[in-house]
């Protein structure tokens, strides 16, 4: 095989992930990190998408 069909012979799940999950995941992973102290105030929705 070539190099061409040995990549697309390769199977990887392909994770999609909606904004909502996004923005849940990195809210989470920065209050587990500690970055986000548990009980402050979060930023507005706009903030958050431009973060």
């Amino acid at each position: 095989m070539n190099k061409v069909a040995d990549w697309l012979s390769q199977k990887s799940p392909v994770s999609r992930k909606n904004a909502a999950e996004t923005v849940f995941e990195d809210l989470r992973g920065a209050i587990l990190a500690g970055r986000l102290p548990v009980g402050i105030r979060l930023p507005s929705e706009a903030k958050l998408a431009e973060h």
